[in-house]
């Protein structure tokens, strides 16, 4: 059995990928049309951009959207800045902090086999996961029917199977609001 491996180009000709258009403020993120039509619960979802480039701000606007979501934020390294969640909307009250110390993905599977959190937010930093961890993690937000958000400084290359959706997310400038590409990725049965 040979692989087949398609290219962006050939992704987007298909119709299995649907790249957004103009890039979303921040802001109006939770609005857009993109996440509208297709952000659910068992979702994996990538959430890449360069140290400081507002990713924790983009992905806390999103989910202060979610007022009854319970949250765990798991951190490989951790950098958090936790007085900044209430100061964008979302209370401590919501969130389980996890600092997994050996086994990553043990930890991820505890948390969402716990069946108390709607969303888990895995901050990778500078570190990608591999095509296997990438399975598991992808079986595990279905399984528990979860939003799981991988927060990485960049993107995966090989994410097209396994992320429902990624947001790249940029600064222009210094104190300006993140502006967020968003790639929607579809994948048709028995293609």
């Amino acid at each position: 059995m040979s692989a087949v491996v398609l290219s962006l180009t050939q992704l987007l000709e298909k119709g299995w990928v649907e790249k957004a258009g103009d890039p979303i403020p921040a802001e109006d993120l939770w609005q857009s049309p993109v996440l509208q039509a297709g952000l659910h619960r068992s979702s994996l979802i990538e959430v890449a951009g360069v140290c400081g480039s507002g990713k924790t701000e983009s992905l806390l606007r999103v989910l202060r959207e979610r007022p009854t979501s319970r949250i765990a934020w798991m951190e490989v390294e951790p950098t958090i800045y936790p007085c900044a969640f209430p100061q964008l909307g979302v209370p401590l009250s919501r969130l389980l902090f996890v600092e997994p110390e050996q086994d990553l993905l043990w930890s991820v599977q505890q948390v969402l086999q716990s069946g108390l959190f709607e969303c888990l937010v895995l901050h990778l930093g500078g570190s990608l996961l591999k095509e296997t961890q990438l399975r598991q993690l992808q079986f595990l937000a279905r399984k528990s029917r979860a939003f799981v958000f991988v927060v990485t400084d960049r993107p995966h290359a090989q994410s097209n199977g396994f992320f429902s959706f990624r947001f790249q997310i940029e600064k222009k400038s210094l104190g300006a609001s993140p502006e967020i590409s968003a790639t929607k990725f579809r994948w048709r049965s028995g293609a």
